[in-house]
């Protein structure tokens, strides 16, 4: 059966001591030190891809060769209605000026949770209309796999 967004919570935590966290590492930070992201509206894309990578063009050969290159986590923009006291909302945008991941979880309605490390690029305020919410858009960029976890 199909499952909607309804419900689902991301939560930052610490920053990440390694790029790529093994699950243990999320597992073991507890209590207050997940702070939920408030007013969570859009979260975006959340997978692993590899990079494409081309074999120049020769004139003696048809075809473009393609090959599967390293694997890149990707990114992801995470869209909130602005709430400038919100403790999710302080700890990402302060992580735009360090050089660290922080490690993130993101819980389903159903249960299910995928944790993840990543570094916050950008936090960027949008204000486009009078009968418009302020949003705040964060740009995250994947340091490693994602680690998931079933529902219980």
């Amino acid at each position: 059966m199909a499952k909607v967004g309804k419900g689902t919570k991301l939560f930052v935590g610490p920053a990440a001591t390694v790029q790529n966290p093994a699950l243990a590492a999320y597992t073991a930070v507890t209590g207050t030190s997940w702070k939920q992201v408030a007013k969570l509206k859009e979260f975006g894309e959340i997978g692993e891809g590899s990079r494409e990578v081309v074999k120049d063009e020769l004139l003696d050969e048809d075809n473009v060769s393609k090959f599967k290159g390293v694997n890149d986590p990707g990114s992801t923009t995470v869209k909130v209605q602005r709430e400038p006291a919100d403790a999710g909302q302080l700890a990402m945008k302060a992580a735009v000026q360090t050089d660290a991941p922080l490690l993130f979880k993101l819980v389903y309605s159903d249960g299910a949770t995928q944790y993840f490390a990543a570094l916050v690029v950008s936090a960027k305020n949008e204000a486009s209309g009078a009968n418009d919410v302020m949003m705040t858009s964060f740009e995250l960029e994947y340091t490693g796999t994602v680690a998931e976890q079933a529902a219980a």
